[in-house]
């Protein structure tokens, strides 16, 4: 068997850096970064640009059958352009690869190798780059692949092909199966508070709101008070991850109001995250941020009844949301949302059923998104066992 660099068997292109103000309603479907998957390109928050067939940039406008690799962050992930994608073009950072008319390579063969856990170690190893990892075009051209014969190239195709439409089809009954448990607390939620007949109050009659502090950038520093951001509020809670620090010596305000205690409840008031809550599950003191709020119920409010009634309002909030640029949900919505309130003991009546079957579909989400992960890492078994000589559907598929 041979073994080729990847620049001897297709032309490799990187993408143009458009930007965003650049971005408009429809045109050119922009691939992005994002939009490259497993084997696949995702639609999911597409943009578009436009320009003219002889403009410069039409030079990086894709056409079917074209492989791309995304070659920052998750360097690696691979997809292949199809009619559906089209007309688009090529974002920067993503690299097109087009075969060389006498490649002696099979399309379907090179695309399953740059999906394998092999190609994904090579990328990684070759990668710079300390904040996220970064390849090369240079490097990429560079890339050895292992070429068999022309027949045993389509032999391995055809059999990856049917391991991977198995694997296909048992992923649609699991995506549904999650989707579905998913729904069902949704459907709890909206049994509740979707449909209120009896009587409501606005939310600020019986609930302080305290708004973030601005903190300015240049201030902050690698130590001291962490200051929460729209961004730490993910999951229902708030995570550490990227957090920035402030020393409340640097400014004259009085910063007491804006602490985040352990056990507090607030919500993102900007960006994709609008109207999203969590809770502070943390053993950790924050400083609250522009656009981050707070909310301090009074004796009449369950927290945890405030909690699901505001999760069952996040959809309502991003369509009432505004500001065209970015979303912006402000106190005053806030303040004047219909919260219907029954008795303390009812509120803890509802607090308790919710809890049980917000616990009981999260168990269940846990065991359809492990099967998930199973399904993926058996794609890679057969990708690596493919280009090891011997592919056959692993028996574990049959017990998913």
């Amino acid at each position: 068997m041979k073994t080729l660099r990847l620049g001897d068997l297709a032309e490799i292109q990187s993408g143009h850096k458009f930007s965003s103000r650049d971005y408009v309603d429809d045109g050119y479907f922009l691939v992005r970064i994002g939009n490259l998957q497993d084997g696949w390109i995702s639609r999911e928050q597409a943009r578009y640009v436009r320009f003219a067939k002889n403009d410069p940039q039409a030079r990086f406008i894709l056409c079917e059958g074209d492989i791309l690799v995304s070659l920052t962050g998750d360097v690696g992930r691979v997809g292949v352009v199809n009619p559906e994608h089209l007309p688009a073009v090529l974002n920067q950072r993503v690299a097109r690869l087009r075969l060389r008319g006498d490649s002696p390579v099979d399309r379907r063969f090179l695309v399953y190798f740059l999906r394998s856990e092999t190609c994904r170690r090579w990328l990684n190893a070759a990668s710079r780059g300390a904040a996220q990892q970064n390849v090369s075009v240079k490097a990429l051209l560079e890339m050895k692949i292992p070429v068999p014969s022309r027949r045993v190239q389509e032999q391995m195709v055809r059999r990856l092909d049917e391991a991977f439409k198995h694997i296909a089809v048992v992923r649609l009954v699991v995506e549904k199966n999650l989707q579905n448990v998913k729904a069902l607390f949704q459907n709890a939620l909206a049994l509740h508070f979707g449909a209120v007949t009896g009587q409501t109050v606005p939310l600020g009659s019986v609930c302080g709101f305290q708004n973030g502090f601005i903190f300015q950038s240049r201030r902050f520093r690698p130590a001291g008070t962490p200051v929460l951001r729209i961004s730490n509020i993910q999951n229902e809670e708030i995570t550490t991850d990227s957090l920035v620090f402030v020393d409340a010596a640097d400014y004259r305000e009085n910063l007491d109001r804006y602490r985040v205690f352990p056990g507090d409840l607030v919500i993102a008031l900007s960006g994709a995250t609008t109207g999203k809550v969590g809770f502070n599950h943390t053993d950790t003191t924050f400083y609250l941020n522009q656009r981050v709020g707070k909310f301090l119920p009074s004796r009449r409010l369950h927290l945890r009844y405030l909690f699901y009634f505001l999760l069952s309002k996040v959809e309502e909030n991003h369509r009432q949301s505004l500001g065209a640029a970015q979303l912006n949900l402000s106190v005053e919505q806030l303040r004047a949302m219909p919260l219907p309130l029954p008795p303390l003991p009812e509120q803890q009546a509802v607090v308790a059923r919710l809890d049980a079957i917000r616990e009981h579909t999260r168990i269940l989400e846990g065991v359809f998104q492990r099967k998930m992960a199973l399904l993926d890492e058996l794609g890679q078994a057969l990708l690596h066992e493919a280009f090891s000589g011997n592919v056959t559907l692993p028996r574990q598929l049959q017990t998913i």
